[in-house]
Formats: structure tokens, C-alpha cells, sequence
């Protein structure tokens, strides 16, 4: 089997970290993988050809028996070639995409480019879904001739990267007074950081790690200063190697507004971190009450109480969390499925 994945970029984001995944996992049963990207941005290594193109360029279609995109840049570039290719096409959605173009954009682009994306998809032979819920609340808007859900899976191979010292130090100062809660994010309104910072006035016994970028940070930085709460707060920006500063955490915290799977959190419970998270139907169907901790969105006082609740708990819902990543969450268990459908609709 011959399979092209196209991209928006190489960048660190959980879409591409998911596709670099899939692809590390099939690449010794595909004959052939070829990864296409379109901007600069390049984070990621992937173990197979890449190559940069515009929504210009046609790359060889007839070369693939299948060709695999990942969000709007690639959908549209399909949709656009559609008639000339040959292979069999699958998407995956990585959210919902009213809500998020509207949260992490604008209103006037998720008015305008909602319905656009919708019919790219619609024009595939098959929509994958990474959660039930997220295929729920898209199927109404994609016509697609067939679709399902895939959940997502991750992968920790390969050794740890060194932390710098001056990131170690400043971890260590705040833990030395604090229990460290950490979130790990693309920053925007949707991920709901804000409350985190909220509840920091509330209980005095807490710091924050928060690692990331995103268009939110600086008005996070800004809602820290404003509540004089700068000194419990570490911002560390983007780090590659985000996996590496989990073990630091007495719990990570998943305060999405909305959320399509939560990459995150899985990755969370793998290295057996104690979780708190939004009460959202997508949580809901990723994890339990027996392994982590709801909390209600907006709720400054629901959220503190989950945390002290899960600060105080045993490790059972821990150990917990980790058996339903184990079970459901790999990237063996991700690719095995897309495998599955590859073979199905060849």
C-alpha cells in the first residue's frame, strides 16, 4: 500500500503529532509513505520522505493507493483536486469546527470558512472522527459517503531530553511551598487556562507550570499580574520536549471549554499523573469518574474542590487512568484501526 499524508505544517500541535505517530507506526507495513506539508514551520521529524509544496503544486496522485489529510489547508487542496485523484481519500477532524474557529479565531472566520471546511470533508470517502462526540455533533454539517471514529493514540518511545537547569530551578523553587498543577496547551480562550489562574486566588497552596504558546498567553500573563498571583505562576513557553516536564507535576489539569479529544490528558494519565478535568461530553467518553476528577466549567469553586479532592486521593484512580490508556489510547491501537479502514477501502 501506497499512502500520502498532507499536512498543514511540521509544526508541534496535536494534529501533527498524531499524523508523525501513525506514520512512525505503519511505515513497515506501508510500501511507501510520503509526507507533504505546506508552511514553514518545522518541529516534528518524521521517519519517512517529506516535502514541502503550495496550493499549487500537484503532487503525484497516481503514485498512492491512499491519501490521508489532516485539517484545512490539506481538505481544501484535495477538494480542489479531487477530480484527478484517483486514490481513495480519508480525513481526519480534529475538532469541532464552528465552536473552535469561532474561540480560537473569530466569529466572521468561523461564519465564513465553517461552511467551506464542511464541504471539503464532504468530498472525501471517508471522515475519520477522534471521538464519538465530536462525529455527533459534525455529522449533521459532512455528507461524507462514510465515516466512524478513531481515537487518537501516542507514542513515548525514544529517550528523554535533557531539561535545561534554569527550568529545573525554577520548578524546584515552586514546588519546595506548592503543589504543582500543570496544563500543557496551544493557549486560547477554548482551553480554559484562565480559570486555573482564577482558583490560584482562591487556594494559596498551589503553583501553576503552564507550557505552551497560543494567541492567549500574553492576556494569561496579564490576568496573573492583575491578580497578583505572578509568583505562582510559570511560564514556560514552548518546550519540544513538553512530555519530559510531567513527572514534575502533582496534577495536571484539563480546563477546556471545548475539546475533541485531549491529547494532553491521555498523555497524562501515561505517565500515571493524577488528572482533574472539564465536565465535557468528550472527557466523559474518554475517561470515568473511578480515574479522574470532573470539575463544572466556570465554576472557580467546583474546580478547586476537585483538586483538593484529587490531591488527597490514593493512586488508584491514577493506576486507573493508566489501564484506559493502555487499553484504548496507544498509537498501536490508532494505527491498527486506521490500518483496518486503509485495507477496507482499497
Amino acid at each position: 500500500m501506497k499512502i500520502a499524508y498532507i499536512l498543514p505544517s511540521l509544526a508541534c500541535t496535536g494534529p501533527i503529532i498524531v499524523a508523525r505517530n501513525l506514520v512512525n507506526q505503519l511505515k513497515n507495513r506501508a510500501e511507501k509513505i510520503d509526507v507533504y506539508y505546506f508552511n514553514e514551520c518545522k518541529e516534528l521529524e518524521f521517519e519517512c520522505d517529506t516535502y514541502k509544496i503550495n496550493p499549487r503544486t500537484e503532487i503525484p496522485f497516481d503514485n498512492y493507493d491512499l491519501i490521508h489529510t489532516h485539517m484545512f489547508l490539506p481538505d481544501r487542496y484535495v477538494w480542489k483536486h479531487r477530480k484527478k485523484i484517483k486514490a481513495k481519500t480519508v480525513s481526519t477532524v480534529h475538532q469541532f469546527i464552528p465552536y473552535s474557529l469561532k474561540t480560537d479565531r473569530n466569529f466572521l472566520t468561523s461564519f465564513i470558512y465553517s461552511p467551506l471546511w464542511h464541504k471539503y470533508l464532504s468530498a472525501f470517502d471517508y471522515v475519520a472522527y477522534i471521538s464519538n462526540s465530536l462525529k455527533e455533533a459534525s455529522s449533521k454539517y459532512i455528507s461524507s459517503k462514510a465515516s466512524g471514529c478513531i481515537y487518537n493514540g501516542i507514542d513515548f518511545s525514544g529517550t528523554e531530553e535533557i531539561i535545561p537547569v534554569s527550568d529545573l530551578e525554577q520548578i524546584n523553587n515552586l514546588k519546595q511551598n506548592y503543589k504543582l498543577i500543570g496544563n500543557f496547551s496551544n493557549f486560547t480562550r477554548r482551553k480554559g487556562v484562565d480559570q486555573l489562574i482564577n482558583c490560584l486566588v482562591q487556594n494559596k497552596e498551589l503553583a501553576l507550570l503552564l507550557i505552551g504558546d497560543g494567541k492567549a498567553l500574553n492576556s494569561l500573563k496579564k490576568q496573573a499580574t492583575k491578580l497578583d498571583v505572578t509568583d505562582r505562576c510559570l511560564f514556560m513557553g514552548f518546550r519540544k520536549n513538553a512530555k519530559s516536564y510531567y513527572k514534575f507535576l502533582d496534577l495536571f489539569a484539563m480546563t477546556s471549554r471545548s475539546e475533541a479529544f485531549g491529547l494532553s490528558m491521555v498523555e497524562a494519565a501515561a505517565l500515571k499523573v493524577p488528572l482533574v478535568c472539564s465536565d465535557l461530553p468528550t472527557f466523559r467518553e474518554l475517561f470515568n469518574d473511578s480515574e479522574v476528577c470532573f470539575f463544572k466549567t466556570e465554576d472557580i469553586n467546583s474546580l478547586n474542590l476537585a483538586i483538593i479532592d484529587r490531591l488527597q486521593m490514593n493512586s488508584l484512580k491514577t493506576s486507573k487512568a493508566f489501564e484506559r490508556y493502555r487499553n484504548n489510547y496507544t498509537s498501536e491501537l490508532m494505527a491498527e484501526g486506521y490500518w483496518k479502514l486503509y485495507e477496507k477501502l482499497i
